[in-house]
């Protein structure tokens, strides 16, 4: 009964509800009660003790129904409806995924929407009048370039249509598409826009051959961009591809010019296997959403649409629960040589690069950092990036050196860690390659499983040779008067474990 009056409480137009049972009733459609009368109605409802009847329901015109405990059994009633909701747990307040199925429970269907293309995460019904998520102005920029397979497009402009289904007031909401050749605003704002309108546009959005720029879709804002609105404008933006820094130098750059003191706010949805977050660092107030595995998952990672359209206050830095992955949601452990094998000048630089790069990641409860000797700072520390920087920047040189322990450390760290099915890295430095070196290290490399480990090899002393029964990835730093290995620009990313 509560959960009733807690639902009816999110609806207006209290004429279009009835809440009956199937032997008695508490009010029927248009009963001229308020929406309070009707839940103060209903906390008198009384149980009988009447057996149960479907058929006593459907006299009563009852149209809904939940599937209360385990024993019943959906496929009895299938010849009625195949819409079914399941409240198993009755210690909880409401049926399970309600808030995922109440659209379609409380028969909002439009026939122009398929049933994949609904909201996908309603938190509650919009008032008559309402702005839904705000009140800012929307834009949403289809990428329609060649890069997704056909399907993985599809599912992009699916998601798309359930975003457009969850909002109201269509008149400030417009949609575009762009690829290299082309960035074109398919549906403006206008006072007589509708949902209709949206829907229609965003199915009518053909795939190109023509190659992605970012580039273009910035220069599309900027084309068409509304100097006299007062009113934020919220833009989300579909990324496939991020490998032209040249171009995105040239985006950032615009962007910072022309767009982003006049209230333009960007949201980035990386799509597909060829974007990148990092590649996009550059827009520092741009949020970004991780959906590369587009195929697997109905929307990116965290997606939240009121945080997407910026209907929240963000902080800086933002929240770990909205923040994206960069580069990728990879726990990644820094098994740094802490021995004396190197000269001090040397092993400085080294826990100087590892800083740097931690600068570079964000969520830092999936940054490890450990030695042979020292392990500052473990998974899920409560660290910050800064805390965890400057512990690395205190770690002494102290005795030989030993893969065994570099090992030991890592699979330490594992076992007191829930990684789940995320994608584990490990990035281990080595100094030497001596037979008293690597001496026990295969009998706990045994037990490191899952793990994408890469060697970084210090100096000219390591022999590969000697380490490839323990991994094939190999990153080389032989000049120290290089700030960072050899190439690492374009081999993170798999050293990172997002490949």
């Amino acid at each position: 009964m509560n959960f009733i009056k807690s639902a009816i409480g999110a609806l207006n137009y209290p004429s279009r509800l009835r809440v009956e049972g199937g032997y008695g009733g508490e009010f029927t459609w248009n009963s001229k009660l308020t929406i309070s009368q009707m839940q103060s109605a209903i906390n008198s409802a009384e149980q009988t003790s009447i057996p149960y009847s479907l058929l006593q329901q459907f006299s009563s015109l009852a149209t809904n129904y939940q599937n209360l405990n385990d024993f019943y059994d959906s496929k009895a009633l299938r010849n009625f409806t195949s819409n079914f909701l399941y409240w198993t747990d009755l210690s909880q307040p409401q049926p399970d995924n309600w808030d995922l199925l109440l659209y379609h429970a409380f028969g909002c269907e439009n026939s122009n929407m398929s049933s994949s293309s609904k909201p996908t995460d309603p938190t509650s019904t919009p008032k008559l009048g309402s702005y839904y998520p705000c009140q800012n102005w929307i834009t949403v920029l289809t990428d329609n370039s060649n890069k997704l397979s056909r399907t993985q497009f599809q599912e992009q402009l699916t998601f798309i249509k359930s975003i457009f289904g969850q909002t109201t007031h269509p008149e400030r909401i417009r949609y575009g598409t762009y690829n290299v050749f082309i960035g074109n605003l398919v549906y403006p704002w206008d006072p007589n826009n509708d949902q209709d309108g949206l829907q229609n546009a965003v199915s009518n959005t053909n795939q190109t051959r023509e190659e992605p720029d970012i580039l273009k879709a910035i220069k599309l804002l900027a084309a068409v961009q509304n100097q006299n609105q007062t009113t934020p404008d919220s833009t989300l933006i579909f990324v496939t591809d991020t490998s032209n820094p040249n171009k995105i130098d040239q985006a950032v750059d615009l962007y910072n010019r022309v767009l982003k003191n006049i209230g333009i706010k960007l949201t980035f949805i990386l799509t597909g296997e060829y974007a990148v977050a990092n590649a996009l660092s550059a827009f520092t107030d741009a949020l970004i959403y991780d959906w590369r595995d587009i195929e697997a998952s109905q929307q990116p990672l965290e997606w939240d649409i009121s945080q997407a359209f910026r209907c929240t206050q963000q902080t800086i830095p933002p929240p770990s629960s909205m923040m994206p992955y960069i580069p990728c949601q990879s726990w990644i452990t820094f098994a740094y040589d802490d021995s004396i094998v190197l000269p001090y000048s040397n092993f400085l630089k080294q826990l100087l690069f590892i800083s740097s790069a931690i600068g570079n990641i964000t969520h830092a409860e999936r940054i490890s950092a450990v030695g042979i000797y020292s392990e500052p700072i473990p998974w899920n520390s409560g660290e910050t990036i800064s805390q965890i920087q400057g512990a690395i920047d205190s770690v002494p040189q102290l005795g030989a050196y030993s893969l065994r322990l570099q090992f030991t450390a890592i699979l330490t760290n594992m076992i007191t860690a829930q990684t789940g099915n995320t994608p584990i890295a490990a990035i281990i430095f080595v100094p030497n390659t001596s037979n008293s070196a690597l001496v026990g290290a295969s009998t706990v490399f045994n037990q490191l499983t899952n793990v994408r480990i890469t060697f970084v090899l210090l100096g000219t002393y390591p022999d590969q040779s000697k380490l490839t029964k323990f991994s094939s990835n190999f990153i080389t730093w032989k000049d120290f008067s290089q700030p960072q290995p050899d190439n690492w620009n374009n081999i993170y990313y798999a050293a990172y474990g997002c490949q």
